[in-house]
Parts: structure tokens; C-alpha cells; sequence
């Protein structure tokens, strides 16, 4: 799961796995180690592959809830949180706030 969405990831930002190695300091061996199942990286480099497409942890460990049922949860966490009052915005809006709130939450716990 993760190795696919991992692979999907790099080829729609254009990168090869050398290109993504070096944006994490990491042999293109081992890009392609993760890719095809063989190993897992880090916690760490978990979080940094999050940042670096811009998507969450749980996306990329597979962990996310898929369609309506996602979109729902997203907007009663927003309006739960006051950071949302009417049902207008773009899936796409409603996932950059959703990675706000887990910001917020991470400093938080902090």
C-alpha cells in the first residue's frame, strides 16, 4: 500500500527515484526498496515524504477513509473546530484545512 502510493506520488511530481532520494537524503536504492514493499522508512522520513507531497500520513499509510464518507468527516472536523461554517469548499480546500487542524493538534500536544 504505502510502496504504490509512494510510487504514484513521485510520478505525478515528475520526479525520478534519484530526484526523490536526494530531496530526502536517501540512496535511490532505497526509494526504490520502499516502493517495491521491500522496507519501510522511518517515522521521520515518513512525515517528511507527507510534507514534501503535500498529503497526510495516513493517505500514504493507506489509513484514510475513501469518497463521501471522507469529505463528511473532514467537514464535521472544521465545523467542530469553528473553521468551518456553510459546505462550500473544494475537496481539495477541505484537505489543506484538515492538514491545518492536524498542525494545530500536533502543537497542541506539544
Amino acid at each position: 500500500m504505502f510502496g504504490n502510493k509512494l510510487k504514484e506520488l513521485r510520478k505525478q511530481a515528475n520526479l525520478t527515484q534519484q530526484e526523490l532520494g536526494e530531496k530526502l537524503g536517501v540512496a535511490k536504492n532505497t526509494v526504490s526498496y520502499w516502493e517495491s514493499g521491500i522496507s519501510q522508512p522511518s517515522l521521520e522520513i515518513i512525515k517528511e515524504i507527507a510534507n514534501q507531497f503535500q498529503v497526510t500520513i495516513d493517505y500514504l499509510l493507506g489509513n484514510e477513509i475513501d469518497g463521501l464518507e471522507e469529505i463528511e468527516q473532514i467537514k464535521r472536523l472544521l465545523k467542530q473546530s469553528g473553521l468551518m461554517v456553510g459546505d462550500d469548499l473544494t475537496i481539495d480546500e477541505l484537505h489543506k484545512a484538515l492538514q491545518i487542524v492536524d498542525v494545530l493538534k500536533e502543537k497542541k500536544i506539544k
